[in-house]
Formats: structure tokens, C-alpha cells, sequence
């Protein structure tokens, strides 16, 4: 993961939540397009929330506080015309609490031209991703 575990905050999932995220994470390393319904609550009230992306590692990384992060996901919204997109890590404890961590702005799709297509690949800080299909 790229980023230092130290400085990662932790916050408790459902496994509602949890679940949703896995089940919209088809392939490893691939970008998924998500249900803004399955972003854990508190992000789904975002403004001007416009879409959610998620993609898992191919193997869990070790972060801090004993969670295993198993993949990453993105929310994009429009503010004053300006589309910003959010990196969060997301994850399981070392007794099957899931967690998510973020947001992240430092990313190189943080701000961008919302009269484009959002640069999905980079709303992410893990390995270097695809889109899926």
C-alpha cells in the first residue's frame, strides 16, 4: 500500500457495507464501477456525490492496527464545477471487523475537468489499474 500505516485512521464498517464493496470488486487490480448505495454511510451523503469505483489487491496488505487492506475505493462528486475524486483503503481486522480508511485527496485525480471522463486510474494509490468492462 502507499501510503504510512501510521498515519491511517480507521473507521468501523457494517458488513452490509463490507460486503457490498467485495461484491462490486469483480476482478483483482480491475477498476469496478459501484452502487453509490454501497459506500459506507457517511460518504453516500456527500454533495454533489456523482459516481464510486472499487478495485481489490490481488493479496491482502498488512496496514496498521492489525487490518488487512484488501483493496481500494474512489468517490467522485462535483463541487462548484470542479469534479474531485476521494481515495479510501478498505479492510478486516484481526477479528473480522471490516474498516475503511480515508479520505485521500493526494491523488492525481483528486481535481479534474468535469467535462471530461473522470481519470479513473487515477483515483487510486495501489498497483496500477485497469478498467474493467
Amino acid at each position: 500500500m502507499a501510503d504510512d500505516p501510521k498515519k491511517l485512521k480507521w473507521h468501523s464498517m457494517d458488513e452490509i457495507k463490507a460486503n457490498s464493496l467485495t461484491t462490486s470488486t469483480q476482478y483483482p487490480q480491475m477498476v469496478c464501477a459501484m452502487p453509490l448505495s454501497a459506500l459506507p454511510e457517511g460518504i453516500q451523503g456527500m454533495p454533489g456525490l456523482v459516481s464510486a469505483y472499487v478495485s481489490s489487491y490481488i493479496l491482502t496488505q498488512a496496514a496498521q492496527g492489525g487490518v488487512s487492506a484488501h483493496g481500494e475505493f474512489a468517490a467522485v462528486r462535483i463541487d462548484a464545477g470542479i469534479g474531485k475524486g476521494y481515495n479510501y483503503v478498505f479492510g478486516v481486522s484481526s477479528n473480522s471487523q471490516s474498516y475503511f480508511s480515508g479520505p485521500r485527496n493526494d491523488i492525481p485525480g483528486h481535481h479534474f475537468d468535469p467535462n471530461q471522463s473522470v481519470p479513473v486510474s487515477s483515483l487510486f494509490i495501489g498497483m496500477p489499474k485497469k478498467r474493467s468492462r
